[in-house]
Order: C-alpha cells, then sequence, then structure tokens
C-alpha cells in the first residue's frame, strides 16, 4: 500500500513563497523609490542602510529564485510512504519500484503513538523501536560507519494524505495486522 505526500500542503508552501517574495519586491521598491524621491542624500544612504531594506532583499533572493524552484521540486517529486508486508519505507511517488529509503521492518517497531509538539506546534506519528530494532539499526549504521542515534522514538515525517490522525490510526491497524499473521515469502525468492 502507497500513502502519497500530500498536494496541497505543497502548493500551500509554494504560492507562499510567491506571495512572500511579492510583498518583499514591493517593499523593496517602496523604500528605494522613496530614497530616490528624496533629494537629501543622508536620507537615501538611510534607506539603503536600513535593516528593512536589506530584510527584503534577502527575503526576495531566499523565497524566490532558491525557494520557488525547490519547492516545485518537490511538489514534482513528492514522497509517499511505502507499506509492504516486510515492513514500512519511504520512496518518491514516481519511482514505486525503486529508491526506497530505509525499510524498518514491522517486528522492529514496538508501537505506534501520536503527539502533540511543543507549544502547540502540530500533531505527529511516531514509533518506538524494539531492543532488536535497536540493535539492527545500529548494525547496520555501523557498517555503513555512521553512528546510531541514541533515542529509541523516531518520528514519520509529516505531510501525508489524510492527516496525521488518520495516518496513525491507519499505521497502528497495519503493524497490528503484520505481526498477526507471519510475513510471506515471495514464490520467486529464496
Amino acid at each position: 500500500m502507497v500513502i502519497p505526500g500530500s498536494r496541497l500542503r505543497g502548493v500551500a508552501a509554494l504560492v507562499g513563497s510567491v506571495l512572500f517574495t511579492v510583498v518583499c519586491a514591493s517593499l523593496l521598491v517602496f523604500f528605494l523609490r522613496s530614497a530616490v524621491l528624496a533629494a537629501d542624500a543622508e536620507q537615501w544612504w538611510a534607506t539603503l542602510l536600513h535593516p528593512v531594506t536589506w530584510a527584503s532583499l534577502a527575503g526576495i533572493v531566499f523565497f524566490g529564485p532558491v525557494g520557488v524552484p525547490l519547492l516545485i521540486r518537490r511538489l514534482l517529486r513528492r514522497e509517499a510512504l511505502v507499506l509492504s508486508p516486510r515492513g514500512l519505507s519511504g520512496c518518491r511517488y514516481r519511482d514505486l519500484g525503486g529508491g526506497q529509503t530505509g525499510e524498518v521492518p514491522w517486528s522492529d517497531i514496538a508501537g505506534f503513538e501520536g503527539r502533540r509538539g511543543p507549544r502547540g506546534a502540530g500533531f505527529t506519528v511516531q514509533y518506538t523501536l524494539t531492543a532488536e530494532g535497536q540493535a539492527r539499526l545500529q548494525r547496520s549504521l555501523a557498517a555503513h560507519g555512521t553512528r546510531a542515534p541514541a533515542r529509541t522514538v523516531f518520528t514519520v515525517r509529516p505531510g501525508f494524505e489524510g492527516g496525521p490522525r488518520r495516518l496513525l490510526a491507519f499505521l497502528t491497524a497495519a503493524h497490528a495486522s503484520a505481526l498477526a499473521q507471519p510475513p510471506r515469502q515471495h514464490p520467486f525468492r529464496a
């Protein structure tokens, strides 16, 4: 089963970036126009050295030529969450056949829970690794020369269709179902 990333969230971020670029550009034009209209040399330099001028210029650069292409790329290459009989993994939505990121076997997951972030941050879905899962993660990362994190609770990246509360219910049900049945082997694999 594939749970695609939310397209609405990506479109909202793209629209927000474009709008913020327009606001920053308008603010910069307003400040530069006021400097040109002022005949006083001191006023002109004060306007160019004003923090709002530099902040609006930084906003234009960050949200315009940098932010918009990155958000378009992210929108075109949405991530998906893949649930298989073996476990949970992520991949690009269009590359369902390959390009999967680290699969976590169902047997390595102790359970899923939802948590509200600090200071009113959004609801997130987290999973806890079993002791065997933590040991397997440490061995795998050590083989690649990376030190394993000391934590056993990991957050599922937000932004999938259906929202985090539905995702929590779905992952909990899939986890229980996968643990109740032994994983089936593919008929052509040994």
